[in-house]
């Protein structure tokens, strides 16, 4: 049995942008997941939500959110964090939440969420 592939999706007013934490690109759910160095951190579930969190790391170069983070003015951004099995085909919605701040240091990007409010659910 492989290892699972992390799915990672981010919505912004009408756009989607998929990345997978993957040396290649996945096609998962109907969608092609763009390959990407995406990481996250533990999911901390404290039952309070000033301090439920999740950090996504990924590298300044990535073609969406380097431009992105410079010209954010408007909307909401989401993010689902979506568990994929290869071998079985299967996918589990892991987390769901809102950008709340976004920081760039080096060559990397960190992006913090916290914990979806408004009930999202991912299309996959």
């Amino acid at each position: 049995m492989s290892r699972p592939v992390y799915l990672y999706e981010f919505s912004h007013n009408a756009n989607t942008i998929r990345r997978a934490a993957s040396p290649r690109d996945v096609l998962a759910g109907g969608h092609l997941w763009t390959a990407s160095s995406i990481g996250h951190s533990e999911v901390e579930l404290n039952g309070d939500p000033e301090r439920d969190s999740v950090k996504i790391t990924l590298p300044i170069t990535d073609s969406y959110f380097g431009p992105f983070l410079r010209n954010r003015h408007d909307g909401a951004v989401s993010l689902s964090i979506i568990k994929h099995d290869r071998d079985g085909g299967t996918s589990e919605l892991e987390w769901d939440g809102r950008l709340t701040a976004p920081s760039a240091s080096g060559g990397e990007l960190t992006l913090r969420f916290e914990p979806e409010t408004t009930g999202l659910v991912s299309g996959n």
